[in-house]
């Protein structure tokens, strides 16, 4: 089936969409959902689960979303090491906890894990949010050593150093990032 124009994944991801409400509005408790939507993640020979996690974290009420990262971490856990599994239970663990900003777990996770500079931009945007300017430029400068000054990422971080500098909450973010 082609769906070069996205129509059907879009099609897919309204009715995992419409599924999660209708099981909330049901009264299924958030482990039950989060158990379901795993199962469907590790099986689904057709790909029509790809990247439901980035659907559901959007979607999910606070104690769903901690569910479905505490359901992901199990599979993450029970993956070999080394795995192409493992690599992507990670990753979907890693959407999942960007979701519920919950910065330690994603920290540990990625000390579990290789960090990336997608990893050093999550972390900092997390930190950002919580209105900790000097942190979210340690983890700035952080992904900006791991990047090459010629990639799309060291603009993307440019931009962000400076959204934490305009803040204007920093001393620190002044003097390293100036106008």
């Amino acid at each position: 089936m082609d769906d070069s124009g996205g129509d059907f994944g879009m099609f897919i991801e309204d009715l995992f969409a419409g599924w999660i409400q209708a099981s909330r509005s049901a009264g299924r408790e958030p482990a039950a959902i989060a158990e379901f939507l795993t199962s469907w993640m590790e099986s689904d020979p057709y790909g029509f689960c790809h990247d439901l996690e980035r659907v559901a974290a959007t979607l999910l009420s606070k104690p769903e979303l901690n569910a479905f990262a505490d359901a992901i971490r199990s599979k993450f856990d029970a993956a070999p090491v080394n795995d192409y599994k493992r690599r992507r239970w990670g990753e979907r663990l890693k959407t999942a906890l960007a979701a519920a900003r919950n910065i330690n777990a994603y920290i540990a996770l990625c000390e579990q894990t290789k960090l990336t500079v997608k990893d050093c931009k999550v972390i900092a945007e997390m930190y950002r949010s919580r209105r900790r300017p000097g942190d979210a430029l340690a983890w700035i400068d952080r992904g900006l050593a791991a990047c090459d000054a010629q990639t799309s990422y060291a603009k993307v971080y440019r931009a962000l150093a400076m959204r934490v500098v305009n803040a204007g909450k920093s001393q620190r973010a002044r003097r390293r990032w100036p106008s």
